[in-house]
């Protein structure tokens, strides 16, 4: 086995420069203790030469280009998504190198088995599958047959398969590494400056340079923003004493009085339990220093009343629109509302034209973005913007 495995990496030296550059970076070691034929992680790739034995040299070539392709995502060093057991995480990876990469001889699960969207990330694959898959035990244990039944249509059949796979042994080796990520950018920036990268596929090679770039934590983008928004109302008392003369002079006492307005794109492309999702991340960050948080629904007009979060959380909020999308109306609601807000946060897939702020428009605004979008850059331009696609 070893000599095989000798004989693809002297292949690869002539014909796939990224592909023999991985293989060169890490060990490659046989193990037989584990249960699956192949995994990658603490810069090795091990081989269970009794499962590997009987496979043929496009099999065994396009395991190992497999294990390549998700070190040169970071798979296997990047933080793991939270809450997401092995299966599913494997399942994620698999569906972004089978999405980016189909010609394989082996079977990797992809978006298509789990009725998922195509073109997403890995954490949003992991958790999307991993929802699926609690979803498929909580059907299990409730023995209820009407339930069962009225479970399949929603549980796709490759979940099931996905639960019983011993998929656990692939992710023992995955923990977060900092100075591997880094070592393997510096490898991807060599890359990008020779372009050898072989056959591996232009929608992969795309998926590979992405990683390289820096993504932005919501958190820190939600604390500056609140830091921002917060405003208090000063008033004077006679039970506090003045910083600066003491008991002689009525000291001040600060009320915060910030107000909070959240517009919710109500296209197709927002799901309800983002928006559960998101509601519970914006009461985290706004619990405190905030005196009301409104909510209103928004396609190319604004939908409905506005209601406070407290009422959104509890299931108040009704999708009504599912249209296109215009920003403009939010801004020109917040621009004419009675009710002064001091931050506009809008939850979107920023697929819309961007709005034109009126003269003397000084409300912050913080763009929550579902996923990349090719209109990013101009919403840059006129407020915050992070993405909320791994919450």
């Amino acid at each position: 086995m070893t000599g095989r495995i000798e004989k693809i990496s002297l292949e690869w030296f002539l014909t796939e420069p990224a592909l023999f550059m991985v293989m060169c970076s890490h060990n490659i070691v046989a193990n037989t203790d584990m249960n699956c034929p192949m995994r990658s992680g603490q810069r090795r790739i091990e081989y269970n030469p009794i499962l590997c034995k009987d496979m043929t040299e496009e099999m065994l070539r396009d395991h190992l280009k497999v294990e390549c392709i998700r070190i040169l995502l970071k798979h296997p060093y990047s933080r793991q998504p939270v809450g997401c057991s092995p299966q599913a995480i494997v399942a994620g990876s698999n569906c972004v190198v089978s999405d980016n990469y189909r010609k394989w001889t082996i079977r990797l699960d992809s978006p298509k088995d789990y009725k998922l969207e195509r073109g997403e990330c890995f954490e949003f694959y992991a958790k999307a599958i991993e929802k699926l898959l609690q979803k498929a035990q909580q059907m299990q244990t409730a023995g209820d047959k009407n339930k069962q039944k009225s479970s399949k249509a929603r549980i796709p059949q490759k979940v099931k398969g996905c639960a019983e796979r011993g998929d656990i042994d692939s992710v023992q080796l995955w923990e977060e590494d900092e100075l591997a990520v880094a070592e393997i950018n510096q490898m991807i920036d060599t890359l990008m400056f020779n372009k050898h990268w072989g056959s591996i596929s232009a929608n992969m090679i795309e998926s590979i340079i992405a990683s390289t770039k820096v993504k932005i934590d919501y958190r820190r983008v939600l604390q500056l923003f609140r830091t921002e928004v917060i405003s208090s109302k000063r008033r004077l008392t006679r039970m506090r004493p003045s910083r600066r003369f003491g008991f002689d002079y009525m000291g001040s006492v600060h009320q915060l009085t910030s107000r909070l307005l959240i517009a919710v794109d109500t296209s197709a492309s927002v799901s309800n339990d983002m928006l559960s999702d998101f509601f519970g991340v914006i009461n985290r960050f706004f619990k405190y220093g905030i005196e009301t948080i409104d909510v209103v629904m928004v396609d190319t007009e604004i939908n409905g009343e506005t209601m406070s979060l407290k009422k959104a959380k509890k299931g108040g909020i009704k999708i009504i629109g599912r249209g296109g999308t215009d920003f403009q109306c939010v801004i020109d609601y917040v621009a004419q509302s009675k009710t002064r807000y001091q931050g506009l946060i809008i939850l979107t897939d920023g697929e819309a034209p961007t709005p034109t702020l009126p003269p003397f428009f000084r409300v912050p605004i913080l763009w929550a973005l579902i996923k990349n979008s090719y209109n990013s850059d101009k919403l840059k331009e006129i407020g915050r913007l992070c993405y909320i696609q791994n919450i």
